[in-house]
């Protein structure tokens, strides 16, 4: 079954952190149309700073940047959610980093997601559409696991790498932890 399209579920809130302006116009193309609000900042500490002030539901984190880098970035929003109580945000780490290493560093920081850029916009919204879809609160834990399949094609256990089937052509990891 594939994944729904980004246009056909609910706005969501969207914070983009990429100190890369070509690659925040690049992004803002692609969600041009869509009906979700958009936020960006430039580096990991704004990011945290527009996160303390507002609640987001999708959160694209670039791994390099300056002042705070994206995986303590990611860390600190997770702190935060803990200590306040709120509603995860799913994490997308949004990178050029794409040794297994890197991919390691984006779980371990919290992230839910790895995608390895240059991401295609189809990727990219199929990614957020699945992520929203494994997240919803009345959807059952066993269909959160199989949304979460339609991404990484079986799902590995205990919060381990789920690599791409190798017919597959697609440039993104899973993590199957639950948040």
């Amino acid at each position: 079954m594939p994944c729904a399209r980004l246009t056909e579920i609910a706005p969501l809130r969207i914070l983009i952190a990429d100190d890369s302006q070509d690659s925040r116009m690049l992004l803002a193309l692609y969600f041009k149309d869509s009906p979700h609000k958009v936020v960006f900042t430039y580096d990991g500490q704004q990011a945290v700073r527009r996160f303390l002030a507002s609640q987001f539901d999708v959160i694209l984190m670039d791994r390099q940047m300056p002042v705070l880098d994206g995986l303590a970035a990611t860390r600190a929003i997770r702190i935060i959610e803990s200590e306040q109580h709120r509603r995860p945000a799913a994490i997308v780490a949004l990178t050029a980093s794409a040794l297994p290493s890197d991919i390691e560093d984006s779980r371990q920081a919290g992230s839910d997601t790895h995608l390895t850029k240059p991401v295609s916009k189809q990727n990219l919204l199929e990614t957020i559409a699945a992520l929203h879809r494994a997240d919803s609160a009345e959807v059952p834990e066993s269909l959160r696991l199989l949304a979460m399949s339609d991404l990484n094609r079986a799902a590995a256990p205990g919060g381990e790498l789920s690599q791409p089937d190798s017919a597959s052509t697609t440039d993104r990891v899973v993590f199957s932890q639950s948040r």
